[in-house]
């Protein structure tokens, strides 16, 4: 398995200008044939989700306590119970079944994020109001760093002898490191780690266009910085 660590920003999106659109989601069908849960968000949406499966069965959180450098240890299997993809529509949520309703947050697609509405008030029928927001292309802050002219490598030919054969899928480790501005807006880690789940896993949605071999994220840790100085 490869390993690559990366250090990057990530913001959570902003309120979009517009008003939020409010849902209500129900289960249609519990479990298909397939082992999908058939979920109703709207009129115009219907998932058909399966589990889904992309932090590390051993989750690192490094932080900082009292001064000192600490590493938590999370149960990945726990991590990824509740959520759910749906491939072609490329959402990744996370689905709680309650006595009130179904609980779901993440992205129901690249265009738009679902949350629970702060204030739950059960409708009629028991079913959690749910916010739908929009997601601009402008609220996220991405940068490229493209590699410069010098020093390239030249890669040749290697002479040993037979190819060695790809593998049909390529796991790829993934280690995050938030900035301070970024994970001091969740107010637990778990909620940080539900975040990036959520957004690894959608990488992985894209990823899946490919072959030979395919590619896949897993998700090993985070580190929670306090200071960045390599941060751009």
């Amino acid at each position: 398995m490869w390993t690559i660590g990366l250090a990057f920003l990530m913001i959570l999106p902003a309120e979009a200008l517009e008003r939020p659109r409010v849902v209500h989601p129900r289960l249609l069908e519990e479990r298909s044939t397939e082992g999908r849960l058939a979920l109703h968000v709207h009129d115009g949406l219907v998932l058909s989700l399966r589990k889904a499966t992309v932090a590390a069965p051993r989750f690192r959180v490094l932080t900082t306590e009292n001064g000192r450098s600490v590493t938590h240890f999370y149960d990945g299997d726990e991590i990824n119970r509740n959520l759910y993809e749906d491939e072609n529509k490329l959402a990744t949520v996370e689905v709680t079944k309650r006595q009130t309703g179904v609980i779901m947050r993440g992205l129901v697609g690249p265009h738009h994020r679902i949350q629970p509405m702060p204030v739950v008030e059960k409708s009629g029928d028991g079913v959690v109001p749910h916010f739908i927001h929009n997601i601009e292309h402008g609220e996220f802050m991405d940068k490229v760093l493209t590699a410069g002219e010098e020093n390239k490598a030249v890669i040749g030919e290697r002479t040993s002898g037979a190819f060695a054969a790809a593998p049909d899928i390529v796991y790829i480790e993934l280690f995050v490191v938030a900035s301070k501005p970024h994970h001091q807006r969740f107010p637990e880690t778990e909620h940080l780690i539900w975040y990036l789940c959520v957004m690894t896993n959608f990488a992985n949605l894209r990823l899946a266009q490919m072959s030979t071999p395919k590619i896949k994220l897993v998700l090993v840790g985070i580190e929670k910085t306090q200071e960045e100085p390599y941060a751009f």
